[in-house]
């Protein structure tokens, strides 16, 4: 199976929302995916907040991922890292097609945000998983990230935090 990687263009639009809801709906633990809330579906195209790539087959989107990239939305970040002097971006939002998993997707989708947050002038990558979710756990560890901490985000969600830093 051939997939194109590239940037997730506006008119895609329904389709990543779609995948939104298809992933969300078979997750057996809500806790997993942090929802989006409305003003983020508003902005999710707009890269002064973040990046979206996805993955698609025969024109069809099956995965997605972004790089957050607006400083508002690092704040909380910057904080429990104490990364006052980096300049920050966070890997999110990676969701892949339950027909489509196990295929490297979310792989190359993070290989992409993290030279995308190189070319930008970021220094420093952040990316939250959860606890139970071992295959982006592996991904994140894989890619060279460096597990930080455990921590809960938003009160409710339990996340491990990951850290690459100087070498992207």
């Amino acid at each position: 199976m051939e997939f194109e990687y590239k940037e997730v263009p506006e008119k895609d639009k329904l389709a990543v929302f779609e995948l939104i809801d298809l992933v969300i709906s078979s997750l057996d633990d809500p806790s997993c995916f942090i929802p989006y809330e409305d003003w983020e579906y508003e902005r999710m195209f707009d890269k002064s907040y973040a990046y979206l790539h996805g993955a698609y087959v025969d024109g069809k989107l099956v995965g997605i991922a972004q790089l957050y990239v607006e400083e508002k939305m690092l704040t909380d970040a910057r904080k429990m890292l104490k990364l006052y002097d980096c300049k920050l971006a966070e890997l999110g939002g990676n969701l892949v097609d339950p027909k489509y998993r196990h295929y490297g997707i979310t792989t190359t989708l993070i290989r992409l945000q993290i030279d995308l947050a190189k070319r930008l002038g970021f220094e420093c990558v952040v990316a939250y998983t959860h606890p139970e979710n071992k295959a982006m756990n592996r991904v994140l560890a894989k890619l060279g990230m460096k597990y930080i901490d455990h921590s809960i985000i938003c009160d409710i969600y339990p996340r491990n935090c990951y850290l690459l830093t100087n070498s992207i």
